[in-house]
């Protein structure tokens, strides 16, 4: 009994390793996409950790199969699942993975943990429409999502970000 949960312990390292693998290769793992997807998806019977590091790879391969996966994952079942798509889709730095993680962040169903993955990832992004989110976010009800507002505000040299920090800061938010 001990020798197979190492034995699964050992063969879940081995699929992190390849999942790690397909993501340094991504332009030639681009052609296998439609043959990951099924191992990410609810009802896969990959450990979560493996699934988390075959999500990674589908946001460095990026492309449109790969970016409606991502966009489905961000409602999955295991909000660790939800939260990694999330950081992919910040990856994968196109229009549609923004709208999958707008859509994600305004959703009131949304979990609070996948709310924040998809603003961070906004934040990150290259999105010219990522100012106005992090304004936006500021008003929601949410305290983890105004915080992680802040902190994009923050990394943003814009002078509208400074306005609204010093705005902020000035006590009249």
């Amino acid at each position: 009994r001990r020798q197979g949960t190492c034995s699964t312990a050992l063969h879940a390292r081995v699929q992190r390793c390849a999942a790690c693998a397909l993501a340094t290769m991504a332009q030639a793992a681009r052609s296998h996409v439609e043959d990951l997807i099924p191992f990410v998806a609810d009802d896969s019977p990959l450990d979560v950790g493996v699934r988390q590091e075959l999500i990674a790879a589908l946001g460095q391969i990026s492309g449109d199969s790969a970016i409606s996966a991502l966009g489905r994952l961000l409602h999955a079942e295991d909000d660790r699942i939800g939260t990694a798509a999330a950081r992919a889709l910040g990856v994968c730095a196109h229009e549609d993975a923004w709208a999958a993680l707008r859509g994600a962040l305004y959703d009131p169903e949304s979990a609070p943990s996948i709310r924040v993955a998809a603003l961070r990832a906004l934040c990150d992004a290259t999105d010219s429409g990522a100012l106005a989110v992090l304004m936006r976010a500021l008003e929601d009800d949410d305290p983890a999502i105004q915080l992680e507002a802040v902190r994009g505000l923050c990394e943003r040299d814009e002078p509208e970000s400074t306005a609204q920090l010093t705005r902020i800061y000035g006590g009249a938010f």
